[in-house]
């Protein structure tokens, strides 16, 4: 998530106006989508320190999920309340587009690496 800083979304051609007038559609364009990733990023790293409560770290992750999930609910409602102004090929998707489904997976297999843990701790402690 961290590399919508850097990668656009999305780009325009010269004659868009409103976001597109740089002819790119990064998230300085729309202060909503920067927070929702700045919170993704943010949740997403603490969830790494939580390595010692795996059931605190689960909740994390799900809480980062969200954040991912209502970033890219949100990134849809901008393009389609504003595909008007955006149609006729004014807009074509860049890479940066793809980096929140790589982090909603990328996650959602940390999410089930954690619960595969902890089943293994609880299987260790049956054992004893």
């Amino acid at each position: 998530m961290g590399g919508l800083f850097f990668l656009p979304m999305g780009k325009g051609n010269k004659m868009a106006s409103g976001v597109l007038a740089d002819s790119l559609f990064t998230l300085e364009d729309d202060k909503m989508l920067l927070g929702a990733v700045i919170a993704a990023v943010v949740v997403l790293l603490a969830s790494i320190f939580f390595f010692k409560n795996r059931k605190l770290q689960k909740l994390v992750v799900t809480g980062g999920l969200f954040f991912i999930g209502v970033f890219m609910g949100m990134l849809a409602m901008f393009y389609f309340s504003n595909h008007e102004m955006l149609g006729n090929n004014a807009f074509s998707f860049s890479a940066g587009i793809a980096l929140p489904i790589v982090a909603l997976i990328l996650a959602t297999l940390g999410n089930r690496g954690i619960k595969n843990d902890e089943k293994l701790v609880k299987s260790m402690d049956r054992l004893r």
